[in-house]
C-alpha cells in the first residue's frame, strides 16, 4: 500500500512540475504578444481590474474596438445586455442575453470584482445597485462599465 501511495504522489508531483513549466511558457508568450501589440495592450489595461492575462484574452477575442460603432454594439457582442420578452404594450427585461463568447464575460466579471476593490467610484456604484437589483446584477453592471470604458479609450 505504501508503494502505491508513493507512486501516486510522485506522479502528482511530476504533473505539478510539468504544469508549472507550461504556465511559465504561456506567460512568456503573453509577454511577447503584449510587446507586439503595445497600443492595444495599453487600452485594455487602462480599465481598473484588468491585468496582463485579462488584457491579452480580451485583445485576442475582441481585437479592435473600432469595429463597434457604439457602446450598445459592444455590450451586445459581449452578451452583457438584458434579454427581452415583449408582447403588445408589455416589455419584460430578463437575464443577460449570453450572446458572444463566454470567456469575454468571465474575464469582464472577474475584472469587475477586482475593480470594485481598486476604484472607489465603481465601489460606490456597486454598493448602490444591489439595493434594488441584487449583487449579481450589480457586478454585471460594473462589467458593462469596464468594457464601455475600454471602448472609449
Amino acid at each position: 500500500m505504501r508503494d502505491g501511495i508513493r507512486y501516486a504522489l510522485n506522479h502528482l508531483v511530476n504533473m505539478w512540475q510539468e504544469l508549472t513549466t507550461r504556465i511559465k511558457e504561456i506567460n512568456i508568450e503573453i509577454g511577447k504578444q503584449a510587446a507586439e501589440d503595445h497600443a492595444i495592450e495599453r487600452v485594455y489595461r487602462s480599465a481598473p481590474g484588468i491585468g496582463p492575462i485579462g488584457a491579452r484574452v480580451l485583445a485576442n477575442e475582441v481585437e479592435d474596438m473600432s469595429y463597434f460603432q457604439n457602446e450598445r454594439q459592444i455590450f451586445s457582442y459581449t452578451g452583457l445586455t438584458p434579454s427581452e420578452h415583449s408582447s403588445g404594450g408589455h416589455v419584460r427585461k430578463g437575464h443577460i442575453s449570453r450572446q458572444g463568447k463566454t470567456i469575454i464575460r468571465k474575464i469582464l466579471v472577474l475584472a469587475a470584482w477586482k475593480a470594485i476593490q481598486i476604484d472607489p467610484h465603481l465601489k460606490a456604484v456597486h454598493a448602490r445597485i444591489p439595493i434594488k437589483a441584487g449583487g449579481k446584477k450589480a457586478i454585471v453592471a460594473i462589467a458593462r462599465r469596464l468594457i464601455g470604458h475600454i471602448r472609449l479609450c
